[in-house]
């Protein structure tokens, strides 16, 4: 007695189990934000930085660190941190700005 054994493989499930791809970077957002202390501040999100140009000022660029909740981009100088419309603009030791987006 002989038996045929048949074995199908779906060519194409293994091709897409051997591929893996990479997420399409985020396209960058630009957010213009209206400080209390009648200052402003123009910030490029784009990927995992965030480049903040103060009004007036130099553009600084920061990249995105670790936030227990919200968002934060830092350097041992600067630092950007928020939530929602909201964020915390600081330098240094000066005392933080905050602002919102407007």
């Amino acid at each position: 007695m002989r038996t045929a054994l048949t074995i199908i493989v779906p060519a194409a499930g293994l091709l897409a189990a051997g591929c893996e791809t990479t997420p399409p970077p985020s396209p960058a957002r630009s957010v213009h934000f209206a400080c209390d202390n009648g200052s402003a501040l123009d910030v490029v999100f784009a990927g995992d930085q965030a480049t903040v140009t103060p009004a007036g000022g130099e553009p600084v660029v920061l990249p995105q660190a670790m936030a227990a909740d919200g968002f934060l981009y830092a350097t041992p100088q600067h630092s950007l941190r928020g939530k929602g419309d909201e964020v915390t603009w600081t330098v240094g030791k000066m005392v933080p700005t905050s602002c919102k987006v407007g």
